[in-house]
């Protein structure tokens, strides 16, 4: 690999942590050229949309560069077994660490797979960064949902969340938290296509 980010000891890829002015609206990858100042680029799409990222990272490099932009969110599913789940999250981290020597400021995105994966979905975070989570998909899943928030908050103590949907309607955990801003998520068009955008909410949980 052409590109050695400095390592956890535990091996995964460390981010700076980086001020970040609260994003007016996340913009999903696949529209990354209708970037604006004040956006920030997220990943809460199918893998395989952005998995070319890894599989060529220098090729699309200039996609990210200078701008604002979560890290892949590569899906962690409980089936998966542990080895491919500690890979999904090294690829994450690398992609944000590599971008961050390009100019980009880098939220990290952080999923989980069960409380055994706790033990290293975080790592490579800088304690009081700010991070970004989706609850696409837990509606049916809040306490598992909940473990996770509250394992974050214990391991990484994040300065403040950014949710890609409603955080209020399924955590149910710990009673404080860090500040969270949710971007909820809907359908619209954008230049005669489908485009999932989410504007800032007024809200702040």
């Amino acid at each position: 690999m052409f590109y050695r980010p400095p390592l956890t000891p535990a091996g995964f890829p460390r981010l700076q942590r980086q001020a970040v002015e609260t994003p007016k609206q996340l913009l999903q990858y696949k529209d990354w050229k209708q970037y604006q100042p004040g956006d920030a680029i997220h990943f809460f799409i199918d893998d395989y949309r952005f998995e070319h990222l890894w599989n060529a990272p220098r090729k699309y490099a200039s996609r990210l560069e200078r701008k604002v932009t979560l890290t892949p969110d590569f899906s962690l599913f409980t089936d998966y077994p542990d080895p491919v789940l500690r890979w999904q999250v090294y690829r994450s981290r690398w992609l944000g660490a590599y971008w961050q020597t390009l100019g980009a400021t880098v939220i990290p995105t952080v999923s989980w797979a069960g409380p055994e994966s706790f033990r290293y979905c975080f790592e490579g975070i800088e304690q009081g960064s700010t991070v970004a989570l989706s609850t696409n998909g837990c509606a049916g899943s809040s306490r598992e949902f909940s473990a996770g928030v509250d394992a974050l908050i214990e391991q990484v103590d994040p300065e403040l969340i950014l949710c890609y949907g409603s955080f209020r309607h399924v955590y149910v955990g710990r009673s404080e938290i860090p500040q969270v801003v949710n971007y909820p998520h809907h359908f619209g068009t954008f230049r005669g296509r489908a485009a999932l955008h989410a504007p800032l909410t007024s809200y702040i949980y």
